[in-house]
Formats: C-alpha cells, sequence, structure tokens
C-alpha cells in the first residue's frame, strides 16, 4: 500500500490512480495528433462544454506556475481563482474524477510543488507560457 502523503493514510489505490492518469495524459496526446490541434486548443475545447464535478489543472500565465485541484463545479471554481489572483489564470486540463484522481496527480508531479497545491509545471509538457 502507498503512503497518501497529505492525510498519512494507507492507500490500496494509489499505484493504480497514477497508472490511470498516465494513460489519460497519452490519451490526451494523441488526440492532439489525431486532430491537428495544441494541447491548450484542445483543452479549451473541452472546457467549454463543461463546468462539471471533477480535477482541473490552472495556470497562472507567465509564471509557469499551475494550480491541480478538485471541484464540484469546475468553471465556479476557476472564477473565484481568479478573482484572487493577479495573474491570468487559463485551464489547462480537466478530468473527470475524484479527489483520489487529484491526489494522484499531486503525487505524480510531487518534485514539481512549490507550495500547496501550485506545482511548476512549465517542462511537463503543458505548453505553459
Amino acid at each position: 500500500m502507498a503512503n497518501h502523503n497529505a492525510t498519512g493514510k494507507k492507500s490500496k489505490k494509489g499505484p493504480e490512480l497514477v497508472q490511470r492518469c498516465r494513460g489519460a495524459v497519452l490519451n490526451a496526446l494523441d488526440l492532439m495528433e489525431s486532430r491537428g490541434k495544441t494541447i491548450s486548443e484542445l483543452l479549451a475545447d473541452e472546457f467549454s462544454k463543461r463546468s462539471n464535478t471533477g480535477v482541473y489543472i490552472v495556470e497562472a500565465v507567465g509564471t509557469g506556475m499551475c494550480k491541480i485541484g478538485y471541484a464540484k463545479n469546475i468553471r465556479n471554481r476557476v472564477d473565484a481563482l481568479q478573482t484572487a489572483c493577479p495573474y491570468e489564470l487559463r485551464v489547462r486540463a480537466t478530468i473527470n474524477g475524484t479527489r483520489e484522481t487529484e491526489s494522484a496527480f499531486h503525487r505524480i508531479h510531487a518534485r514539481n510543488r512549490v507550495r500547496g497545491e501550485w506545482f511548476n509545471l512549465q517542462n511537463q509538457g503543458f505548453g505553459l507560457q
């Protein structure tokens, strides 16, 4: 069992969730290639279709910093974050998932954590500016 860094609880699903997240990223890259769009364009298209529950990755434009979070309504959460952030926020990914999915993303990017749920993902393939 894997330790959950935030709570210290044991999780049997950790490695499985990490593998599912990696699969989702690979699928996104395949889709990007097949449609001839950048990942930013695909993500913007997808975000415009939904405001549902799930995991999101939001970039603070120009900083290389991203917040990986979970929300019951992603669109409302991003709007609330924008109100408190001096940088333009741009949605880079939304994933149908749970808080466990969010935790898996936090573990995958743990070495890039800056503070709390903010990560430096500039060289991680998200096309950050």
